[in-house]
């Protein structure tokens, strides 16, 4: 009886510490030790508590970073780039036949493509055992959309600013000299003018 008193005694003085449970951006929950973003409240929790729920989050972030190279194939592995990790929240999910609680992860990731160039931001939903120790689903999130890097113009948009450049002065110079040749039918004469014409008029419009 005194041994049990003295280890209730301990735990009540173990020191309190805040803990922050905050709403994510995709409306799940987290566990953080500084003020939240936007919505939340404030938990006093004891030491060892706290300690439980990083080891939870750093774990479940680590089997979720290895699931991603595990279960997904990219060109260049190597080249993988983990933009975020999110916890949010816990989730019944189908499992084994039957149904558990998982905490859900969002993960965010880049990779090169096989031109050598980063395709932009996918989206990835990770589910773990509550510890974060196992894996139970890892797929790519549906309404993931790829966001290609802002300083990499894609190839249509090259082409469409290619396209959309006026003729200079000398290069339309050139064209009134091509089309006063005589190899010219009187078709392909009227054809080459009227570009002459198109192109003069380039940038007024």
């Amino acid at each position: 009886m005194k041994i049990f008193i003295f280890i209730a005694l301990v735990a009540i003085n173990l020191p309190a510490m805040a803990l922050y449970k905050c709403a994510t951006p995709s409306g799940g929950t987290t566990f953080q030790d500084v003020p939240c973003k936007g919505t939340g409240e404030t938990m006093n929790v004891q030491a060892n508590s706290k300690q439980a729920i990083d080891s939870s989050s750093s774990s479940g972030n680590s089997t979720c970073e290895k699931a991603l190279l595990t279960t997904q194939k990219f060109n260049d592995p190597y080249s993988v780039q983990i933009v975020s990790i999110t916890k949010s929240g816990t989730e019944a999910i189908p499992y084994a036949n039957t149904s558990v609680v998982a905490t859900k992860y969002l993960l965010v990731a880049n990779a090169k493509n096989p031109n050598g160039a980063y395709e932009g931001e996918k989206s990835y939903i990770c589910y773990t055992s509550p510890d974060g120790m196992r894996l139970l689903q890892f797929t790519a999130s549906s309404n993931s959309r790829n966001r290609p890097n802002t300083n990499q113009p894609s190839v249509e948009a090259s082409a469409k600013a290619k396209s959309a450049r006026c003729p200079t002065l000398q290069e339309i110079k050139d064209m009134e000299t091509s089309a006063s040749s005589i190899r010219l039918s009187e078709s392909e004469r009227k054809e080459r003018l009227k570009q002459i014409g198109e192109a003069r008029l380039c940038g007024t419009k």
